[in-house]
């Protein structure tokens, strides 16, 4: 399976982003230009059904589908005692709980960038699509969703929209089947807590969900001022500050 990715050599460990629902790589574009992570490999894949990354089995977009995609990529591309760094968004924090827990390289640190964990993550769009009927939801649902969000005065949300409309409506509907499954059954959380590396979660001001903080007691959490949903787009400059803060804690 081959993903398509955003990627750039470095002297250092491996950088990896993780896309939420809907999303492209590109979205993780600004951190490129984030004098932090100077010097660091990053690499950024459209996830199975996502982006560019299309024709795969429809089984793909699952979240184990998609943790072994990203493992394969991880196995093809990696360099020789080289360390990995996971950063995830929203949906992407399955997918990246999922492939640590076999990291095809040694993994270092973990930051989870308001990614899944738990039931209350899946507010959003997720949990409305996974309950909607598939024929219904490829037919008519997904098509209004997409243009709610084009014609709303949210920039980022119809960003979304462009980037949403590269994912076939069955794919989209799988994944949102698969990652509300895997939150509300409590193991994405027990495998977040469970982490022998440092590890982060990061929320803006605006969208930090308490019924989520309140999980998180001794896991080291970050909240960007004057920011929401989606800080690599909102505060580049500040997320990859804090991204640089943890991953030097596990050197």
């Amino acid at each position: 399976m081959t993903l398509a990715a955003l990627s750039r050599p470095g002297r250092r460990d491996l950088v990896l982003f993780l896309h939420g629902l809907g999303c492209a790589k590109e979205i993780f574009a600004p951190l490129w230009r984030a004098p932090a992570l100077d010097g660091m490999a990053l690499l950024a894949p459209d996830l199975p059904g996502h982006g560019a990354s299309q024709g795969q089995p429809l089984d793909s977009a699952s979240m184990e589908g998609m943790a072994e995609a990203v493992r394969d990529l991880l196995r093809r591309r990696a360099g020789a005692g080289e360390r990995l760094h996971i950063v995830v968004h929203s949906m992407g924090g399955a997918v990246g709980l999922l492939l640590a827990r076999e990291p095809p390289i040694e993994l270092a640190s973990f930051v989870n960038v308001e990614g899944n964990l738990v039931a209350e993550d899946c507010a959003m769009f997720s949990r409305r699509t996974a309950e909607t009927d598939l024929r219904l939801f490829c037919e008519e649902k997904f098509d209004k969703l997409k243009a709610r969000a084009r014609a709303g005065d949210d920039a980022i949300l119809r960003q979304w929209a462009a980037w949403a409309q590269a994912c076939p409506a069955e794919a989209f509907h799988a994944s949102a089947r698969s990652v509300v499954a895997w939150s509300d059954s409590g193991d994405l959380l027990d495998l977040f807590r469970a982490l022998a590396v440092p590890k982060a979660y990061v929320s803006g001001q605006y969208s930090a969900n308490p019924d989520v903080l309140a999980h998180l007691n001794a896991v080291t959490k970050y909240q960007i001022a004057d920011c929401g949903h989606f800080p690599m787009l909102e505060k580049p400059s500040e997320l990859a500050r804090i991204l640089r803060e943890v991953m030097s804690a596990g050197a």
